[in-house]
Parts: C-alpha cells; structure tokens; sequence
C-alpha cells in the first residue's frame, strides 16, 4: 500500500472517529456547535419558497426531522404563518437575499425558540409583518432561556418589535447580521436586544440602520436579573430615533444588575429624538457597573431633546458605579458630548480618560453629582459651553482633572462649581471663551501645573465662596487677567505661579502684601506694575558720600595741568 494511500486512510479514519461525541473535544458553556452536520433541503419536506404557498408545515416538519435545514434562493419567497419553533442542535441556513422568510400574521415571530442549545441561523432574509403599533410584539428572532446561538450574516426588515431577541439567553453569538426599514413603535424596542438575564454574548460586526427604536439594548429588568458580561463590538448603529447602543437596569443597580459589559469599537451616529423628550444619546448608560465604554465613535446624537432627566449627551452615564470611559471621540452631540451623573448617590467611580470630544452644542465632558470622578488625558475643544464642566449644589466630593486639553471653548475651559476635593493638574486651557480654568463655591482645591493661555477673561478664577484653594506652579499668559481672586475665596495660597503678557493685568484682586520677594509678576500675587517701595538712605551714609565728594574734587585739582 502507497505512502499516499495510507496517509489518505489514516485522514479518514482520524475524521470519523472524531466526528463522534468520545473524540470531540470537551463541551465548556462557552462553545457554539457551528458544525456542517447534513443539511437537508427544505423543498423536499415540501416548501415551495413561491410568495403564494404556506410553507410553515413543510419547513417546520423539516427542523423536526432534520435538525439542520438549507432553504435554498428564490425569485420569491418562504411564506409562513406562525413562528418557526427551534429545537436543540438545529440549523437554518439560507443563500442570503433570496432565502427570505416572510411572516403574514401580525404580532407573530418569524423564528422562536425556548431552552434550545447549539442553534445556528445563517444567510436568511427575515422579513416581518410590520406591525406598527405602541404594542406590537413581532420579533424577527426570539430566543428564550437558550444558551450556545449563533445568529450570523442574517437581513432583517420590517421587524414589528425587535429584530434579534435574547431572553434569559447566555454564551451566543450575533455577528455581521444587517437591520433595515423597521416599524417598531414600542420604547423598549431594538434592532438587537438582550433582555433580563441574558449574559456571556457578543454582539459583534452587526449593521443596525433599521431607522427607528433603538440600536442595540441590554437590558435587566426584573429583581434578581443580571444582564452581564456581554461585548457589544464593532457594530454600526445609526438613523435610530431613540439611542444608539443602551445599557440599563430597569429599577436601578439595587434592583437588577447590569455587570461588566463592554461596549468598544462601534460607530454610533445621526441619534434623533422625534418626539422632543429625553431620548436621543448616543451611547446611554443607567444602573450599570464595572462597565467599559472604549473606542467608539459616536456622532450626531441628542438631535430633538434638551431634557435634562437623564443623561443626555454623545455618551450618557447614569446612576451608576465603576464606570470607564475611555479612548471615545464625541462629535456634534447636540447636547453634551460625555455627561455622568449619579443623582441617587449609588457611588459613581467614573474614570473618563482619553477622549476627544469636538463641537459639542453645551459642555464638553460634565460630571452632575458624581463622586469620585477623574477626567484625564483628554481634549475637549469648539464646544458651545464649558469644555469640562463639576457641578453640584449638594457638596461632592472628590474630582481629579488632570492633562486635559481644553481649547476654544465659549465658556470656561475647566470650570469646577460645588465640588470639594478637587485636583485641577496638568492641564493646558486656552482660547476659550471666558477663564481658563474656574472654581468656585468648593473647598480643598489644588490648582497645580496647568497653563492657561489666550482666554478672554481670566486665565485662573478663583471665583467665590471657595476655601482652602492651593494655587501653585501655574502658567498664565496672553489672558485678559491672569490670575484673579474673588474677596470671599478665604485661606487661598499662591507659589511659584507665573503670569505674563495678559493684556489687562497679570494679578488682580489679590492683597498688596502677597507681592513676591523678588517684586516681579511671577511669584505668588500682588499688582506687578506698583514698584516696590524704597527706603529713604539713613543720614550717616548721606555725609559720608558728600566728604567722599570733597575729596574727589581736591585731588581732581591738584592733578588738573596749569
């Protein structure tokens, strides 16, 4: 027997006995069957794929039988008029456009199935019956209590409710799927949507531009959910008039949880909110914890809504804890460009590093009531407010500002209101359209190291009602004013700071006696133009330089040719 021959046996052995359940390798929850297994034709249970003929029975009978099913392209399509009802290890697969099926019976799924393992879905057109109404309850796909999916390179169109939906569905994959033309009218509709315990997903490549709901919706809704551990990646979600890509814990982070899921690398843009409420963010978090929010692009959201109710901004955070945000850019968000809040003190932990956020309709980056909040190494320009903007009325706590780059802003650069424990570090701000950098109703503030140029007012405003403000090691330059404190800041210290070349007056507002030893501009106050004053010479050294005189000009005689 030849090399080759035996090789070619020794192969097929090899492929068969792996093909049994002792060879294949161990089953972990994280593993989706994608293997070929033997598909059969669904024309042969009887389907006709015509438009005209009921094919619900035959292509039903077909998963039944066959598990794995290939509904081959038509110049028509696969009319039903019921869900397709999944079982375990089954598989439907199309040729893409031409393997459409078409659901007639309003309020009815297209494809169903409920504590199903191992399913594959691929290369169909799903079309639904387009139920507009507050209510409708369609889906292209919904799969409850299910584990081990995989939806992939589906079209979905005219979708009543959502198009792909996950119920208590965990370790499945949606990826390269595309969402046209929906019609979904219900609030909590999406073109992808996992929903109460649905976790360990992806949810990658896919292309939702269905023009209405929102794009893709994780969501925990009843006590004792957790939608965890799910990666949104890589997906394009435009033309939605709710959001773009939500997560969200129906009744807070205390009543359901929505843990350490992962939103990165997707484009979210042209988000509009018809109606003028509060819809309209970008990407929108509420309730949710130890969550990364990290290199998307997100462009043209808030479109229609200014309610403050949320977070309405290119990317919202709210009432949540342990939240990075991180390596975004944010472009023309009609509202804010990043917005966190925590109005109900759930413990905020937001880490905003490394975004751009460009023209922006109000702040840049605003953080509301949030404690233990740092915003760094970011830049933050041609907004129509603050570039970064604390604000609270309660007295929070504990903010880090530090490397931002805030330029051409038309309010301040930086601006801190009401916040204590502040650090403002390392910051550049220039050319915006008041301060630099501004503080104000706040104690325990450090203001070290930033550089503060070309802003038209001040270039750093301690504004009123502060305490214990530590300004120190600060650049201020070609500013109206440079440094300005306002009477009623108290216990306000100044070292080593330097402002020069601001038009009206490099220091102001700071008492006489703070002038530097040196007397120039660029130590810790006073008014550099007021000389320092000169003490009168003591009298003694005054008569000695008139006999020092004296005695020049008798030897200047002597020494004088005749």
């Amino acid at each position: 027997m030849g090399v080759r021959l035996i090789s070619a046996v020794f192969v097929c052995l090899f492929s068969f006995l792996c093909a049994v359940p002792a060879c294949s390798a161990e089953e972990t929850t994280s593993t989706i069957n994608t293997d070929s297994g033997t598909y059969v034709d669904a024309r042969s249970f009887g389907a006709v794929g015509d438009g005209v003929a009921d094919d619900t029975a035959a292509i039903q009978k077909a998963i039944n039988e066959g598990k794995k099913v290939y509904l081959p392209g038509t110049s028509a399509f696969y009319k039903i008029s019921s869900a397709l009802n999944l079982t375990s290890n089954s598989s439907i697969v199309g040729d893409g456009l031409s393997s459409q099926i078409r659901q007639i019976t309003p309020g009815a799924n297209v494809i169903s199935g409920a504590n199903v393992k191992d399913v594959r879905l691929t290369g169909l057109n799903i079309y639904g019956p387009g139920d507009a109404l507050s209510d409708a309850t369609g889906n292209g796909i919904y799969l409850a209590g299910s584990s081990r999916v995989s939806v992939e390179g589906n079209r979905f169109e005219n979708i009543g409710n959502t198009g792909i939906h996950l119920k208590d569905t965990t370790y499945s994959q949606i990826t390269g799927n595309e969402m046209v033309s929906f019609v979904h009218y219900r609030q909590d509709s999406a073109d992808i949507a996992l929903k109460y315990s649905s976790s360990n997903n992806t949810v990658s490549g896919n292309k939702c531009v269905s023009g209405s709901g929102t794009g893709i919706l994780v969501q925990a809704i009843k006590p004792g959910d957790g939608a965890n551990y799910n990666a949104i990646e890589n997906n394009l979600v435009t033309a939605h008039d709710r959001y773009g890509i939500v997560l969200y814990a129906l009744n807070g982070a205390t009543a359901a949880d929505v843990i350490g899921n992962t939103v990165i690398g997707n484009t979210v843009k042209d988000i509009s909110d018809v109606t003028a409420t509060y819809y309209g963010a970008g990407i929108y978090a509420q309730g949710v914890r130890q969550t990364t929010i990290a290199n998307n692009h997100v462009e043209n959201t808030n479109n229609g809504t200014t309610n403050e109710m949320l977070a309405p901004g290119g990317i919202g955070v709210t009432g949540s804890s342990q939240v990075t945000v991180t390596g975004n850019t944010v472009e023309n968000a009609k509202w804010y460009g990043i917005t966190l809040r925590d109005p109900a003190g759930i413990g905020a932990d937001y880490d905003v590093t490394g975004n751009t956020v460009l023209n922006s309709e109000k702040t840049g980056i605003y953080a509301m009531v949030s404690e233990n909040v740092t915003i760094s190494g970011n830049i933050v320009s041609d907004g129509n407010s603050h570039g970064i903007h604390l604000f609270s009325s309660t007295g929070t706590n504990y903010a880090q500002i530090a490397g931002n780059t805030v330029e051409g802003n038309a309010k301040a650069g930086v601006n801190s209101a009401g916040y204590s424990h502040v650090t403002i570090k390392d910051n550049t701000s220039s050319g915006n359209g008041t301060h630099g950098i501004s503080v104000q109703n706040g104690s325990e503030i450090d203001i070290e190291g930033n550089r503060a140029s070309g802003n038209k007012v001040h270039g750093i405003d301690i504004n009123s009602g502060n305490s214990n403000v530590r300004v120190s090691g600060n650049t201020a330059e070609s500013n109206s004013y440079g440094i300005v404190k306002n009477g009623s800041s108290t216990q306000v210290t100044f070292s080593g700071n330097v402002s020069v070349s601001n038009t009206t007056v490099n220091w102001s507002g700071i008492p006489f006696p703070d002038l530097p030893d040196d007397g120039t501009s660029s130590g810790g106050g006073g008014l550099p133009d007021t000389p320092r004053p000169v003490e009168a010479p003591e009298a003694s050294f005054l008569l000695m330089l008139a006999a020092a005189l004296v005695v020049i000009a008798l030897f200047r005689k002597r020494i004088t040719p005749s």
